[in-house]
């Protein structure tokens, strides 16, 4: 089952000041519950990997495996140069485009998915929904467009959460969730940089750190970006290895 949280894809956006991990993962309970699933595995990246681990953190028996994915924000100390491709991706939202041909175009521009193919089409088309809107937006006298569904305000406040409680420093908040892990955990980490010379949203030396705090814990380096790592074979091997182990 993947979820859309709430602000994000075809999810209700429920206004300023209901984001964060800590709503998030209590969403994400909340379905297992209505779905009848007493304990389970949960999968997430980026933030969806803190959120992850804050479902951990509040009922720790529930969760039979984490699979934590080029986690940001995993040791409060991101390569900076990471966040303005991720700031980039983040300001479409909102802006309202003549079609979804150029809205695609947009994000192909900016060369955060490198190989191309129909599959980023589909994800991205997902998102897309139909505007009303009272400007011309391609010079055909106005009428509409297409816009991303998720909500620009959610998304900023939960990077603001993260940036306020867990990027301080080595001593970052974050690391407290570190200590709610004792159910096998499986972290993927991208070995290419977001973009080139840009940096990675977990360098080396933290996701080495994080396995060392977290003994039932293994890294597992995949040949991707931040983005394609989700779609690359060796991710797809080693989470289903690690998902069917007893």
């Amino acid at each position: 089952m993947a979820i859309d949280l709430r602000g994000r894809g075809r999810s209700e956006v429920t206004g300023a000041g209901t984001y964060g991990w800590r709503n998030h993962a209590r969403d994400v309970l909340g379905i297992a519950d209505a779905v009848g699933a007493p304990s389970f595995a949960i999968i997430g990246q980026s933030s969806g990997a803190a959120i992850a681990m804050t479902c951990a953190q509040l009922e720790p028996s529930r969760i039979e495996r984490l699979v934590l994915i080029d986690l940001i924000d995993l040791a409060g100390s991101p390569d900076q140069r990471a966040a303005v491709p991720v700031v980039a991706s983040v300001s479409r939202l909102g802006t309202v485009y003549p079609s979804a041909q150029a809205a695609i175009a947009l994000i192909k521009q900016i060369g955060i998915v490198p190989g191309w193919d129909e599959y980023w089409d589909r994800y991205f088309l997902y998102e897309l929904r139909d505007v009303d809107v009272d400007v011309d937006v391609d010079g055909d006298g106005g009428g509409g467009g297409v816009a991303a569904s998720s909500d620009r305000g959610a998304v900023l406040e939960d990077l603001g959460y993260g940036n306020a409680m867990y990027w301080p420093g080595p001593d970052a908040p974050i690391h407290a969730l570190w200590s709610t892990i004792t159910m096998p955990a499986l972290v993927l980490r991208a070995r290419q940089e977001i973009m080139p010379g840009f940096g990675f949203i977990l360098p080396a030396a933290e996701a080495e750190r994080f396995a060392a705090a977290v003994p039932s814990a293994r890294v597992v380096d995949i040949d991707a970006n931040h983005f394609t790592i989700t779609t690359h074979d060796d991710s797809i091997t080693a989470i289903g290895a690690f998902l069917r182990a007893s």
